[in-house]
């Protein structure tokens, strides 16, 4: 039984039927993710050595209005996805480094510097990691859910403000989309093939 059933099993029982409404499970849904995502960013915090990280400040759903946009943040390049498209079509894009996203802005438009890149991809590979555990990794990225999304989005944007730079979270989708079939291939699949051939061996 998953994580969301069993809570919504036991809450079920605690109060009666009629109580409950679509607007109070989503409610008590979004308290639910809020929790996870307050557990799991602090367990990557200490995994990826994040400073000055105090969980009670974390939210999961920022006002729109605190977002970063182009006319907050004007140096930005990238705000979409087709911004980025038409660039790789450019002489300048033939003249970047191949090592790191040319797309991950800092906050003046520079891009961001190889210590930080090594960084995201570390806290990417811990969110993945708390997407499995809480029964949530998708066979393919494009089929991540919405609480998916939300625990992904919390995770990647409290621990690296740059991927609130950007219109419809396009940048973090981009880079794991990207990143997340070989994580799978070696951390779930090539797990699930070696518990499979150990079983084996035991009968």
């Amino acid at each position: 039984m998953t994580i969301a059933r069993c809570w919504r099993r036991n809450l079920l029982r605690l109060l009666p039927s009629a109580t409950w409404s679509s607007k109070s499970l989503c409610f008590f849904h979004e308290l639910r993710i809020d929790s996870i995502l307050r557990s799991s960013f602090q367990q990557l915090a200490g995994a990826v050595q994040l400073r000055s990280v105090d969980s009670l400040t974390f939210s999961i759903s920022p006002s729109p209005g605190n977002r970063p946009n182009s006319e907050t943040h004007s140096d930005i390049k990238f705000w979409n996805k087709s911004e980025f498209l038409t660039w790789l079509e450019s002489y300048e894009a033939q003249l970047a480094n191949r090592g790191k996203p040319p797309y991950l802005e800092q906050e003046n438009g520079d891009p961001v510097l190889d210590d930080e890149v090594d960084a995201i991809r570390k806290t990417l590979r811990g969110a993945f990691s708390e997407l499995n555990n809480q029964g949530l990794a998708p066979a393919r990225w494009g089929n991540l859910t919405a609480s998916g999304t939300e625990l992904m989005n919390g995770i990647m944007e409290k621990a690296h403000p740059i991927f609130r730079l950007a219109n419809n979270g396009w940048k973090l989708h981009h880079l794991a989309m990207s990143s997340y079939p070989s994580w799978r291939r070696n951390h779930i699949e090539n797990a699930n093939e070696n518990s499979k051939k150990r079983k084996t061996s035991c009968e």
